[in-house]
């Protein structure tokens, strides 16, 4: 192979290597599990790089990923929203969490409350509220009142 082609077909692989690194690649809800270790911990991890990985509030009955899809605003966080499980006395109140994942960084930002179900009810839980801006998401907890804001990069 001459010279000329080699340097060619070298800046062609680097191209593809350099984009495939600075491309966020968002994951299939497939590629996501929640793993459960010996001391009852549970964690939610990307099964490829299990080193990428959040703990999660649930109990028994939770643990079941419901979805993974590229956050409304910010095209580069993924929201992966699971079961968590149900908790009350009087009244079960099945609760749904998602942790946030920053693709180009590769790096979970936390596990938030994304809605409240109470079945066959007819009153339903307060549920939280999620805004975003260019800057940020915040999502504020009816319960406590209190918002967390995530400093998100576009």
């Amino acid at each position: 192979m001459s010279s000329r082609r080699l340097k060619s077909w070298k800046s062609i692989v680097l191209s593809l290597v350099i984009f495939s690194i600075v491309t966020p690649c968002f994951a299939r809800i497939d590629d996501w599990e929640i793993h459960t270790y010996k001391d009852g911990s549970r964690f939610l991890r990307l099964k490829s790089q299990q080193q990428i990985k959040t703990r999660i509030l649930s109990d028994s009955s939770g643990g079941k990923i419901i979805s993974a899809k590229p956050h409304e605003f910010h095209k580069h966080i993924e929201v992966i929203e699971y079961f968590a499980g149900e908790h009350g006395t009087s009244q079960l109140v099945q609760i749904y969490h998602a942790a946030l994942f920053d693709t180009a960084r590769r790096k979970i930002l936390g596990s938030f409350p994304v809605r409240y179900e109470a079945p066959g009810m007819e009153k339903q839980p307060a549920q939280p509220k999620w805004t975003s801006d260019e800057n940020s998401i915040k999502i504020m907890v009816p319960d406590t009142g209190k918002t967390t804001e995530i400093r998100v990069k576009n």
